[in-house]
C-alpha cells in the first residue's frame, strides 16, 4: 500500500475512460500512488482487467436510489455520482493522501505536488460553484 491513491468513479459505461484518465495520470502525471476505481460494480472480464495491473476496486451502493435522488437532485445528474460521499467513509483513511479526478479528465502534466496537499482541497466548479445548489432544489 502506497500513502496516495489516485480515484476515480466509473460505472460499467465509463471504464475506458478510467483507462484513459490511469494511463494519463502515469505516464504524463507520473502518479505512483495507488490507482482505484469507485464503483457500484464492474462485471468480469472487465474487472480481471483492472486487478491484473494493481487497480484497486471499491464497491459501494448509491447512497439515494434513482428514485429518491430525482425528487432532491437540482441538476439531474444521475445518482451514481453519490458515491463519490464514500471518499469521506473510514477505508480512505488507509492512505495518508486521497486525489480525486472524475474520468473526463485528460492528464497533460505532473501531478507529483497533489500527494502531499494536507486538508480538503478542491478547484472551482464553473458549472455551479455552489455544493448546496448541486445537491439540492
Amino acid at each position: 500500500m502506497k500513502h496516495s491513491v489516485l480515484v476515480s468513479l466509473a460505472t460499467e459505461g465509463y471504464l475506458d475512460q478510467v483507462r484513459q484518465l490511469f494511463s494519463g495520470a502515469y505516464t504524463h502525471g507520473g502518479w505512483r500512488g495507488d490507482f482505484l476505481i469507485l464503483t457500484p460494480g464492474i462485471p468480469q472480464p472487465e474487472r480481471a482487467w483492472f486487478e491484473q495491473r494493481g487497480v484497486l476496486i471499491h464497491e459501494c451502493e448509491n447512497i439515494f436510489s434513482d428514485s429518491e435522488w430525482a425528487a432532491i437532485s437540482h441538476n439531474r445528474m444521475p445518482s451514481v455520482v453519490t458515491l463519490k460521499f464514500h471518499l469521506f467513509s473510514a477505508y480512505f483513511r488507509q492512505w495518508k493522501n486521497v486525489l480525486y479526478l472524475d474520468a473526463d479528465i485528460i492528464v497533460r502534466r505532473s501531478l507529483a505536488g497533489l500527494d502531499s496537499v494536507h486538508g480538503l482541497w478542491a478547484v472551482q466548479d464553473y458549472w455551479d460553484y455552489s455544493l448546496e445548489r448541486q445537491l439540492l432544489p
